[in-house]
């Protein structure tokens, strides 16, 4: 019997026609990102709102942020200022409570987020000890984006303040899971509105595709800092070398997205590295690994392994290296057409399935996808001449 079913009984006798339904080879890679706002619940001075501290809630609408968390609490206003850059998004809420003086204590809140996936974290305290449990929380050892958890995300945090203090604070940081926003002092919308908005713009490009730049994406709603008080090409140049996020703005003062990187910026060995400088890489990187989990899971959940040349019969539920090494191919292939990856032909020279020599009931894979970068810079020399010679013309 070369065929393997999942249910009907190779012993069967009783006639005579018996189905079952098999959809691993029906699926497709489809996902709902999630957003997550902590922010305070309640103003500090009053009792409004419903909502429990460091209790997830789920939370469509503003008007439901606001009987949730008060009409007048942090939390409510960037919910709004968020729905006015992504009406659309799914966005739960983590309420905090004010604290009587100082920074919040996120360890509570941190515990209550699970194994569920957020994509895009917005975090509105930027103190050393919660932007260490934010690294905590993400660390690709034992934290979110690790081997034992795998369910990604990425931190945005943001800072109010002097071309100086924000390239100290940048500089000090080195996490490639947290994009931090540096603006003017002199922004007139509140740096958390500022926040929930950016992220709430970034979310819709990245959502419709994670590998495009969010450069110049517009933020709705809010009012940066008036001219002369804006950071300077220069000044923005500066924050951009010690790892904080910039933005630009038009010429009718709207503000705009100009590049959101990371604050990694050294390896283990304190020597730079660029790897991780933009955050686009990182959430590329976590639509692949869903890809290809949601691939190999669904049409290879109760497989067989056995060795290349193995003679098993046409619709037995077995694998072997050659098998999942066709199956990664055009699982890439299918990302390069989306514009995800590219060179499928070095990615196929580079990719190496095999058995484990101590464990035959695992397969090694190295997987060395190829990531399509974003334009940044368009770099001219125009090279003038006041007339061509006239042999050349």
């Amino acid at each position: 019997m070369p065929v393997s079913f999942n249910n009907i009984p190779a012993n069967l006798r009783v006639p005579l026609f018996y189905a079952e339904v098999d959809n691993s080879q029906a699926s497709y890679f489809s996902r709902q990102n999630r957003t997550l706002l902590f922010g305070y619940l309640n103003n500090g001075t009053d009792t409004g709102g419903t909502a429990t501290a460091n209790q997830l809630v789920i939370c469509p609408t503003t008007d439901q942020a606001k009987t949730l968390f008060g009409s007048d609490s942090m939390l409510a206003k960037m919910h709004a200022a968020y729905r006015n850059n992504d009406p659309f998004g799914e966005v739960w809420c983590m309420p905090i409570t004010v604290p009587g003086t100082g920074d919040p204590d996120l360890t509570a809140a941190i515990a209550a987020l699970g194994d569920e996936e957020y994509d895009y974290i917005a975090v509105p305290f930027n103190d050393t000890v919660n932007l260490d449990a934010m690294k905590v929380l993400m660390n690709d050892s034992t934290g979110r984006w690790s081997w034992t958890q795998q369910v990604y995300g990425h931190v945005y945090c943001v800072k109010k303040d002097t071309l100086a203090n924000l390239q100290t604070l940048g500089s000090g940081r080195n996490d490639a899971h947290t994009t931090i926003f540096g603006i003017e002092a002199d922004v007139v919308s509140e740096d958390y509105e500022y926040l929930a908005a950016r992220v709430g713009r970034e979310a819709v490009f990245l959502n419709a595709d994670p590998a495009r730049p969010t450069q110049t994406g517009e933020l709705i709603g809010i009012t940066g800092a008036p001219v002369g008080k804006r950071f300077t090409m220069t000044e923005r140049q500066t924050l951009l070398n010690n790892g904080i996020a910039t933005h630009l703005y038009s010429s009718d003062g709207a503000v705009r997205i100009e590049r959101s990187i990371t604050t990694y910026q050294e390896n283990a060995w304190g020597e730079p590295d660029p790897s991780f400088l933009d955050s686009e890489t990182l959430h590329q990187l976590a639509y692949i690994l869903r890809f290809l989990r949601q691939r190999i899971t669904q049409k290879f959940p109760r497989h067989k392994v056995a060795n290349d040349g193995t003679r098993f019969g046409g619709g037995q539920a077995i694998v072997t290296p050659k098998i999942i090494r066709a199956e990664l191919v055009a699982g890439y292939s299918h990302l390069e057409r989306n514009g995800i990856v590219e060179n499928a032909a070095a990615f196929a020279a580079n990719l190496i399935v095999e058995r484990d020599d101590n464990d035959p009931n695992r397969l090694n894979v190295l997987y060395p996808p190829d990531l399509v970068n974003q334009l940044r810079v368009f770099a001219v020399l125009a090279q003038f001449r006041l007339q061509y010679p006239a042999e050349t013309a």
